[in-house]
């Protein structure tokens, strides 16, 4: 048996999605809806959603390789997060129903476009064998859940005949795949957003987790350390810990407050234009956090950005992050050793949000944890660091 992972697909040259999607209308309405789907699975509840009235959807172009062409046949609701429900074209529920019919409800979708449907996974499972699985766990709000799953294993009893499933102590890894539902996808010839990723091979030992494509000395690297979890390996030596270094803050001056500001309102007239949006920079900072996680999946795996619009877009995006940690947060800009940074009212920690904007740019297959951290640095004691520390946490 095979384990694969449902995973959107961007083109390495352009960082476009392959067909045009389905989006709600309303982005803060959408965003409610598919996080009370993921509460509900993380709470290990099949999302309820009915009473259901076909939800209206409009068709997403710009961002596709082919915006002339209809909707993919197979994508997620606004293409943004990996738990949001699947939708699926007519042609996909004919190819795919009785596959599906077993582990997910099709619900109608009100779209001018054609016959689409909502595709709720209600098949909620906890099929890992944690012993072969290398895994970091946090205490969430129903339990320990995991933040990190480097290496997933799976208890082949639990996933006889499942062809799709979610698991709700790792709701953000999306939806999960066996054989069955992967080959009559491909056999069908489906147009799809997503990929589905091997992460796990029953028959094989040697498999390789296909999420590691284009890192495999990193898929090494953690089967070397589930050898040492199973205690069939040596741990290696701890680093030397790193010098006490002397931090010299100052204030920015008035002329840098002003450059910022004029580079956070060149970064949100962008983002209104690539996505047609009307954000301001008064607009709540979770949203414009998403606005920044989205275009930073899209453009870091662009080829054809020149340098200097790359380096822009780092700039305005990285500067447009840190701006919404001082207006959630409280926390404040100032020069750090000659570099504009954001730092903790406490000066516990510190993020220099251009450096930390470069790393995904310029290494495309680096996680974008953008929205990861802004949540982090929200909540109390997920940074592991003392007043005074100035912990470098980008």
């Amino acid at each position: 048996m095979r384990v694969y992972a449902l995973k959107p697909f961007h083109d390495e040259d352009t960082g476009c999605a392959r067909w045009p999607w389905l989006s709600m209308p309303d982005r803060e309405a959408q965003e409610e809806f598919c996080t009370a789907i993921h509460r509900s699975i993380i709470a290990s509840r099949p999302p309820q959603l009915h009473p259901w009235r076909p939800l209206p959807v409009v068709v997403v172009r710009q961002g596709s390789l082919h915006p002339h062409e209809p909707p993919a046949d197979l994508s997620t609701l606004g293409l943004e997060r990996l738990y949001t429900p699947l939708t699926l074209s007519q042609r996909a529920v004919e190819a795919l129903g009785d596959l599906l019919a077993p582990d997910a409800e099709l619900l109608p979708l009100d779209c001018q476009e054609g016959r689409y449907y909502l595709l709720n996974v209600t098949r909620l499972l906890r099929p890992l064998d944690l012993p072969n699985s290398l895994v970091k766990w946090e205490e969430g709000p129903f339990g320990p859940k995991l933040s990190s799953a480097y290496i997933l294993s799976f208890r082949e009893d639990l996933l006889q005949g499942v062809n799709i499933f979610a698991m709700p102590e790792y709701p953000m890894g999306g939806y999960y795949i066996t054989d069955a539902l992967k080959e009559r996808i491909e056999a069908a010839g489906l147009r799809s957003n997503l990929q589905p990723l091997l992460v796990w091979d029953s028959q094989d030992p040697e498999y390789f987790d296909e999420r590691y494509r284009h890192n495999p000395a990193q898929w090494q690297r953690f089967r070397q350390m589930l050898l040492v979890q199973q205690g069939l390996a040596e741990p290696p030596p701890p680093p030397p810990p790193p010098p006490p270094r002397e931090v010299v803050e100052e204030p920015l001056s008035q002329e840098d407050r002003q450059s910022i500001l004029n580079i956070l309102q060149a970064a949100v007239k962008f983002i209104n234009r690539a996505e047609r949006l009307k954000l301001q920079l008064s607009s709540e900072p979770k949203l414009l956090v998403q606005q920044v996680f989205f275009q930073c999946e899209k453009l870091r795996r662009r080829r054809d950005l020149s340098q200097d619009e790359r380096e822009n877009r780092a700039i305005e995006l990285g500067l447009l992050w840190g701006e919404q940690v001082c207006r959630a947060y409280g926390w404040e800009w100032v020069k750090l050793d000659g570099d504009h940074v954001v730092v903790a009212p406490d000066r516990s920690a510190y993020v220099s949000p251009v450096v930390y904007m470069y790393g995904f740019f310029y290494d495309p297959e680096r996680e974008n944890n953008t929205l990861l951290l802004f949540n982090m640095i929200g909540a109390k004691g997920k940074i592991p660091a003392k007043p005074g520390d100035y912990l470098n946490i980008g």
